[in-house]
């Protein structure tokens, strides 16, 4: 929620010293899996919006289902080709405020490595790409309409 840390003001930093904590505690030789999750909550004020306006792949209602939407539950999970990422997906209405839609887009990121471990420094450069993909994933799933909402708050 507002106001929002920034990725280089506060969330890399968190990271840094729990990894800093881990090494302390457990003396590893590498790591097996990483994660990083963002849960992005989008509120229009609007109280009923058309999804593909402002989300470039919502969950589509057939058209012989009734309409009026009472609730959205969607997950997707896939993979990237190039490495062992794992990318979830999820889309979902949330409580909003009255006289308006909120939505979650949740970007669950998974990266893991069997043997051998990766070592413990490369662990930062690879949160840095899960963070990229992160980004990348969001910009891929909103539109235009979307970003001036975000410019106008």
């Amino acid at each position: 929620l507002r106001p929002y840390p920034g990725w280089d003001e506060d969330f890399r930093s968190r990271i840094a010293v729990a990894l800093d904590a881990y090494k302390e505690i457990t003396a590893p030789t590498g790591v097996q899996q990483i994660g990083l999750r963002y849960i992005n909550r989008v509120v229009i004020e609007q109280a009923s919006i058309a999804l593909d306006d402002y989300f470039t792949a919502p969950p589509h209602i057939p058209a012989s289902f009734p309409q009026a939407r009472a609730a959205i539950f969607s997950r997707i999970e896939s993979f990237y080709a190039d490495k062992a990422i794992r990318l979830a997906h999820t889309f979902a209405s949330a409580q909003a405020p009255e006289g308006q839609s909120a939505f979650l887009l949740d970007l669950d990121l998974r990266w893991e490595w069997d043997t051998p471990p990766l070592p413990l420094s490369e662990v930062m450069g690879a949160v840095e790409e899960l963070r990229q993909r992160e980004r990348d994933a969001f910009e891929a799933l909103i539109t235009d309409k979307l970003r001036e909402v975000f410019d106008a708050a």
